[in-house]
């Protein structure tokens, strides 16, 4: 007999479908989703809402907007009324509906669970207070960094409540197309720039909290080294006009690409480039170019970045400076690509590879989902079969 259990995010993001499909999936358990139905955020792309009914049991959400800053899910409370024994939410400290119902849900006996960032380290005063609270209510929350944990730790918060998770992406969509891109389309960026200099790639929103003129500024005190590189930028933003013009200050060359939604485009241009550099915080960006072989440099302030900076090991898939220093980014590109000359490029593929397909992915979020899951239910494991 399946557990019924219930999925209530906030919102539908499309980048979550593949973990949610292998939690659907999962061998002993019935899985509820609640879920808006008209929620449209620029620069979101969303799971369709056909794919959604056809696919899932879903029980519609309506996500009431509350200033300043606060958000009422109306239809969660079903959740808590319904034959479900555990409640996963998205773990958003500003959803009233969260509070009142997660808070419920224990008094009704249910498991309560959160999926959240959890701590960041720049918390202060009454955001801090209420986040110690908050993250007191759930039997569990599913953690995407090892960082937030540490933090939660010193909070006082059980080391058995809290399970490091990571994020993911499509991993099974990548593992096919990595092996139709293999080391991706290197002629492409020689042609376009004419020469075979080593390639570093910004992938993302073209906007002042990525700090890209710091990577303009690296790339000058590289210049005034003797080394020069190429730039690919692929994406678009506010910013564009601004970093134009500090690319025109290089001898190096800048390919401003664009925007690009082409899987096969966009995973070839990845996988030809030497580095990726986001010198502001790095979050699903470190899996996606780590997915097709090719490392990252990002500041290594960790109470400012994202936990998907976390896939990056110093020295092994690229390199962390100190934030906010153009000499200091400088440098670590310059390391970085004295190293992948040592090393050779294929093997650092091969590392950024071997850190996605272990713990970055969907079948890893799912398998330690289910752990928890059976184990806080005292249930006995069913019999194991291929994924």
């Amino acid at each position: 007999m399946s557990i019924p259990i219930a999925l209530i995010p906030v919102l539908r993001p499309l980048y979550r479908y593949p973990v949610w499909d292998k939690m659907n999936k999962m061998e002993g358990f019935d899985l509820e989703l609640f879920s808006v139905e008209d929620e449209m955020l620029e620069n979101i792309a969303f799971v369709p809402m056909e794919t959604i009914r056809a696919e899932f049991n879903h029980q519609p959400v309506r996500n009431i907007y509350i200033p300043p800053g606060l958000l009422y899910q109306k239809g969660v409370f079903r959740g808590v009324f319904s034959k479900n024994k555990a409640l996963i939410y998205s773990g958003n400290i500003r959803s009233i509906s969260t509070w009142i119902s997660a808070i419920l849900g224990r008094l009704f006996g249910k498991k309560i669970y959160f999926w959240s960032h959890g701590a960041y380290g720049n918390e202060r005063g009454m955001i801090l207070r209420m986040k110690k609270w908050f993250f007191r209510i759930p039997h569990g929350t599913f953690l995407y960094g090892n960082h937030a944990r540490e933090l939660m730790l010193r909070w006082g918060i059980k080391a058995e409540r809290m399970h490091v998770i990571y994020n993911s992406l499509d991993h099974d969509h990548h593992l096919e197309l990595r092996k139709q891109v293999g080391s991706g389309d290197r002629a492409k960026l020689r042609e376009h720039f004419g020469n075979d200099l080593p390639v570093l790639l910004f992938i993302g929103r073209l906007t002042p909290q990525k700090r890209l003129s710091l990577l303009f500024q690296a790339v000058q005190e590289l210049e005034a080294r003797g080394d020069r590189v190429n730039i690919l930028l692929i994406g678009d933003g506010s910013e564009i006009q601004n970093l134009k013009e500090e690319a025109s200050k290089l001898q190096s060359q800048t390919w401003f690409y664009g925007k690009c939604y082409k899987d096969e485009e966009l995973s070839a241009l990845i996988a030809g480039a030497d580095l990726c550099v986001s010198p502001g915080n790095v979050g699903l960006t470190a899996i996606h170019c780590m997915s097709f072989g090719t490392p990252v440099i990002s500041h290594g302030n960790m109470d400012n970045q994202m936990p998907e900076s976390e896939a990056l090991t110093h020295g092994k898939t690229g390199l962390f400076f100190e934030e906010g220093s153009a000499a200091s980014l400088a440098d670590a590109i310059q390391n970085w690509l004295a190293y992948q000359r040592e090393a050779g490029r294929d093997k650092i593929r091969r590392d950024c590879f071997e850190i996605v397909d272990s713990r970055f992915n969907p079948n890893y979020q799912k398998n330690i989902i289910k752990q928890v899951l059976l184990r806080d239910l005292k249930i006995n494991a069913p019999e194991r079969h291929a994924d």
